[in-house]
């Protein structure tokens, strides 16, 4: 099924993001949509199996992902798996899928919950004194 970006194409007032979030719930009861924008076919999945379909077992025909990121103008968010593309893409999986099975991820996820923890109490703190810095709490 495809739907319209917008509903009234000659009047785009919402960004994508928003038309994508706002197309997801109201198509929450496919398994899956597809839209275009402009020329760019764009995949909507609401089914989990599904989305593990598409990013394990046939992760051959989804490499490329739509963001393209200059390296060499954003050197660390160039580098993110998830907008690296073709055989940089594939080789950068082929060493990370392993660190995240679902056996590793379940050990993971104490250890992510208690740094999560942590954060929120010191966030507390700083911000109770006022004495909170971005910077601050990026650094640690």
């Amino acid at each position: 099924m495809s739907v319209s970006l917008s509903k009234n194409p000659y009047r785009l007032k919402e960004n994508i993001g928003k038309t994508l979030e706002r197309i997801y719930s109201e198509q929450s009861d496919k398994p899956f949509v597809g839209i275009f924008a402009f020329v760019q076919p764009i995949l909507v999945i609401h089914d989990l199996d599904l989305v593990k379909k598409v990013l394990v077992k046939s992760e051959q025909y989804f490499v490329d992902r739509s963001i393209a990121i200059d390296e060499n103008l954003d050197p660390l968010f160039g580098k993110n798996m998830f907008v690296i593309k073709g055989q940089r893409w594939r080789r950068v999986r082929v060493y990370l899928s392993p660190v995240f099975t679902s056996a590793k991820m379940k050990m993971k996820f104490y250890l992510v919950e208690l740094c999560g923890k942590d954060l929120l109490k010191y966030l507390e703190m700083v911000t109770a004194d006022c004495q909170y810095s971005e910077h601050t709490v990026y650094k640690r």
